[in-house]
């Protein structure tokens, strides 16, 4: 309805800092019945602001596993990531992508230079 005003506190990531007012909550009003507006907000980074995310499954079979590993910096600061994963010497490592920088018995190794991830 035209003329309503709405509330509404920003959710941010770790390491983000909101820049709403103090109270957290930010004022809109809508100018228009049925209307779909845009509120652009800021955000700062935190003083640690670092903040590494890492999802990993796998599926494993009688004779093969598949793994999957997602790795994300949430925040604003990029830092050189080195990422190791450790695997049951019951397997064998067959392949990766991005392909890793070193495979040593079951122990498989990626580098990634900040800025990347």
């Amino acid at each position: 309805m035209a003329g309503t005003i709405y509330g509404f506190r920003e959710l941010t990531t770790s390491g983000l800092i909101t820049t709403a007012p103090s109270s957290g909550i930010n004022y809109d009003t809508t100018l228009m019945s049925g209307q779909h507006f845009v509120n652009y907000t800021g955000n700062n980074c935190g003083a640690s602001g670092f903040d590494l995310a890492v999802y990993a499954a796998s599926v494993c079979y009688h004779h093969h596993a598949q793994m999957l590993i997602i790795v994300d910096n949430l925040s604003c600061f990029a830092q050189d990531e080195t990422v190791t994963m450790h695997f049951s010497p019951k397997y064998n490592f067959a392949s990766a992508i991005p392909a890793p920088l070193s495979v040593v018995g079951n122990t498989v190794t990626w580098f990634f230079p900040a800025g990347t991830l």
